[in-house]
């Protein structure tokens, strides 16, 4: 998930190249002839844009950025072989643009050079590089590479096609009609409760059905035309998930990419589906708990669009905005009047889309500001509790371990397991919390300060010391 046991959040996209700036640099001084740099792809216009108007995607890398038309247009004549003068001519014949040499050389030196789109470019990308945030998956570890995925994607793309997927989601409704109205899941519960053995076989199960979660992100990618890069392991918040990186789905319209975004859930039921006929063909009720838990994780997912769950993705790409979180900030600078904040800026949205992103904007920071003081201050309670738990089944593991009684062993182990989750990754997500602020705040601290002074001549009052920018 990118960001629950669902899918991975895709890679930020960038605020438009038109929003950078040089910081701290002295001017990059463009080729006679400049090319494309090495591993650049220009992807085309972004399709179901929430912007006014259209936006242009470029991959660098594997990372896509989203720029104006007019920086794309000059990458286009980026051939390593035309001068300024011919770039800038062919930009004015086929473009609405009127520009000079001059003009296409402050595109290079101020746009296109700091995002690393130029060959021969010596800065690092200013704005398109990525940071590692808690709001991210993390410690990740690729489990399935597009290898294994390709062939395995090839044939269950065909879940999609119109009729398969009605015939389907008739199925989905039908058995869970049945269950809740009929059948019911009381039994299940407690019969999962009376025999703590059936833990372990229900926590398998439900793992297995999230990796099947998966496989739908990644199947639905491949029907649109996409590739998955890959479905691994990491850590999200304070508990570890599954994640597909979905990336590739940037370039595709605006349904293709919903498609992608519910097709973890249209997986996931189909696998509860399949446990409830298996369940009923025998008699095994239990299954139905598991049933349960992927109803609930499914609702879990589809309604805290707060956090980067699948309905983070899906509000984002109904919507248009590529990732609300990495463009709170711009978006946040672009309501200011005038030329009012420092920093990179949204273009305009459209309206609906704007009031769409400050009521999520309104809603989000205050939850997640409770949520965070929560966590924080639970922290030595989780702790604590997570200990005490610890030491009591570590007696209890060796007590069963000498007696030999495996079961016993098997499932106290997998209990101190998910005791000690919630205290392994609070304290994770606040240590990396810690470190992010830590970072966010020495990148504010002036260059200029940690410049040396240099010494004033004999005679000379003036200190002789140069003055460099600050961080844009």
């Amino acid at each position: 998930m990118e960001g629950d046991a669902g899918r991975s959040p895709r890679p930020a996209s960038t605020p438009p190249a038109s929003a950078y700036r040089m910081s701290g640099q002295a001017p990059f001084e463009a080729a006679v002839s400049p090319a494309v740099a090495p591993g650049v792809m220009l992807v085309g216009a972004q399709q179901g844009s929430g912007f006014e108007e259209r936006q242009w995607l470029v991959q660098r890398n594997g990372q896509f950025l989203q720029i104006s038309e007019l920086l794309y247009r000059v990458l286009e004549e980026l051939d390593g072989r035309r001068s300024l003068e011919e770039i800038a001519a062919r930009v004015s014949e086929t473009t609405p643009w009127s520009v000079s040499p001059d003009n296409i050389g402050q595109i290079l030196r101020l746009k296109l050079i700091p995002l690393g789109l130029v060959e021969g470019s010596d800065s690092r990308p200013a704005a398109g590089q990525r940071r590692r945030s808690p709001l991210a998956v993390n410690l990740r570890i690729k489990a399935i590479g597009p290898t294994v995925l390709e062939p395995l994607t090839r044939v269950l793309q065909r879940l999609y096609s119109p009729r398969v997927a009605a015939l389907a989601l008739i199925c989905i409704v039908a058995s869970h009609i049945w269950l809740y109205a009929n059948h019911g899941v009381g039994a299940a519960i407690t019969s999962v409760l009376m025999n703590s053995l059936l833990l372990g076989p229900v926590l398998l199960i439900f793992l297995l059905a999230a990796a099947v979660h998966e496989l739908g992100h990644a199947s639905a990618l491949r029907y649109a035309g996409g590739v998955a890069r890959a479905i691994g392991v990491g850590v999200y918040l304070v508990y570890p998930v599954f994640y597909t990186d979905t990336t590739d789905a940037y370039r595709l319209p605006r349904w293709s990419r919903v498609r992608v975004d519910v097709g973890g859930f249209y997986f996931h039921l189909i696998a509860a589906t399949a446990l409830i006929l298996l369940a009923t063909a025998t008699g095994v009720e239990w299954l139905l708990f598991v049933v349960l838990l992927i109803n609930f994780d499914v609702l879990r997912q589809l309604l805290l669009p707060f956090i980067r769950l699948d309905g983070y993705w899906l509000l984002a790409d109904l919507t248009g905005i590529p990732d609300f979180f990495s463009q709170t900030g711009p978006f946040l600078r672009s309501l200011l009047p005038g030329k009012r904040g420092h920093g990179a800026k949204l273009p305009p949205l459209r309206r609906w889309v704007k009031l769409v992103f400050a009521g999520y904007v309104a809603t989000t920071v205050p939850i997640l500001a409770f949520l965070l003081y929560e966590t924080v201050t639970k922290l030595p309670g989780f702790v604590e509790v997570a200990l005490q738990s610890f030491q009591l089944h570590k007696a209890v593991v060796a007590d069963a371990f000498a007696a030999g009684d495996v079961l016993t062993v098997m499932t106290s182990a997998v209990q101190m397991l998910l005791l000690a989750m919630p205290a392994l990754g609070t304290t994770l997500f606040v240590v990396l919390l810690a470190l992010w602020g830590a970072r966010s705040l020495w990148r504010r601290v002036p260059a200029r300060l940690f410049e040396p002074r240099a010494r004033p001549s004999p005679g000379d009052a003036s200190t002789g010391e140069a003055a460099v920018d600050g961080p844009a």
